[in-house]
């Protein structure tokens, strides 16, 4: 059963991954070279623009992509420079596969052998060399955020796969609550990992670990992600509170714990140990009854009376402020009909008007 999603349905019938998107364009072997030269300057912008600057400053690749015309690269704006964080792993090999700074483009490099050659099919007409292709990411535009409002199960099973295919390095895919593993590994020093991993605590970090983790938390930054949408139906917590090495961190919203933080941590403080974790919902429980001097909720423990403003008060991480905020017009109200009954009080009574006289 074909999709009516023509993306999704690319995705789903052919095999090999750089058929899978819309392919854009074609770079060749001398091109290649240079774009995964890590000693070169790659720009890579969010219109799928790529330049390539060696250390002499001049300019050895420049393509501007013809479906987003009059968009032409940026050198100075900082996110088109891609990072070596995001170019090489920790045994400085390149990475096979880069992503533009609103992941819409990927460039992918495949190696084809003589007997990759073969198997291709016929229509294929390639030699055996080494290609970079240059892919529109679909995963993370409107279009597939359609798709997974009423495909919510597949749209997450296909994500899923291609994170896989690309070896996590979409930084999105610690989001997956089946990527448990990833997430913890991208925050946490490999030594805890491994004197921890299977533990109860080590689990109940791994469940809440994407509400913490940066990669994950930078979903707000592309706002057409269908991931958005997965935490609008999925809220997260208003926050986090880990004990990582006798350390205390605290996170929720928008604030990511920091991997160079925990890693600092953990040296200095030699301990390998994951504390408690406590999760604080994003809506506490509502009581269910009690009186109007007071009763027990669901918890079994004593509630007082719902205020007449709790009605109106959300109960998120701003609700301190909207107390406060609450209490100030209640105490104006108060304050003002205290002074009005005060000066009402202190006014002189009039004296009565005299009789007329005859």
């Amino acid at each position: 059963m074909t999709s009516t999603n023509n993306f999704v349905n690319r995705y789903e019938l052919n095999q090999r991954f750089e058929d899978k998107f819309l392919r854009i364009n074609t770079f060749y072997r001398s091109d290649t070279d240079n774009i995964f030269n890590l000693n070169f300057k790659l720009y890579f912008d969010n219109y799928g623009n790529v330049s390539v600057q060696a250390p002499s400053g001049n300019i050895l690749v420049e393509y501007l992509n013809p479906t987003t015309p009059g968009k032409p690269m940026v050198y100075s704006i900082p996110t088109n420079l891609v990072s070596m964080e995001n170019r090489k792993d920790k045994f400085d090999k390149p990475y096979d596969v880069i992503f533009s700074p609103n992941l819409q483009w990927m460039l992918y490099k495949v190696v084809y052998t003589a007997e990759d050659v073969k198997k291709l099919p016929e229509d294929v007409v390639i030699s055996a060399g080494t290609y970079t292709y240059l892919l529109f990411n679909f995963f993370h535009t409107e279009d597939f955020k359609t798709y997974y409002k009423s495909n919510s199960t597949n749209a997450m099973n296909l994500f899923n796969d291609y994170c896989v295919k690309t070896k996590d390095l979409d930084p999105t895919c610690s989001c997956l609550p089946v990527n448990k593993e990833l997430c913890v590994r991208r925050l946490l020093p490999e030594s805890l990992v491994n004197s921890q991993k299977g533990t109860s605590t080590y689990n109940a970090f791994a469940t809440i670990c994407q509400h913490v983790e940066q990669g994950c938390q930078t979903i707000t930054s592309y706002p057409t992600s269908f991931l958005n949408q997965y935490y609008i139906d999925f809220p997260r917590p208003a926050s986090v509170n880990v004990t990582l090495c006798a350390q205390s961190f605290t996170a929720g919203g928008n604030i990511s714990i920091k991997k160079g933080d925990i890693q600092q941590q953990c040296s200095s403080g030699g301990m390998e140990s994951i504390g408690a974790v406590l999760v604080t919902p994003a809506k506490p429980p509502a009581p269910d009854g009690g009186s109007e001097e007071g009763g027990t909720g669901g918890t079994g423990e004593t509630t007082t009376n719902q205020g007449f403003l709790d009605k109106y008060l959300k109960y998120s991480e701003y609700s301190t402020a909207y107390n406060i905020a609450g209490g100030l017009v209640i105490a104006g109200v108060v304050g003002g009909v205290a002074w009005k009954l005060w000066k009402t009080r202190r006014s002189p009574t009039p004296a009565p008007t005299p009789a007329p006289t005859s």
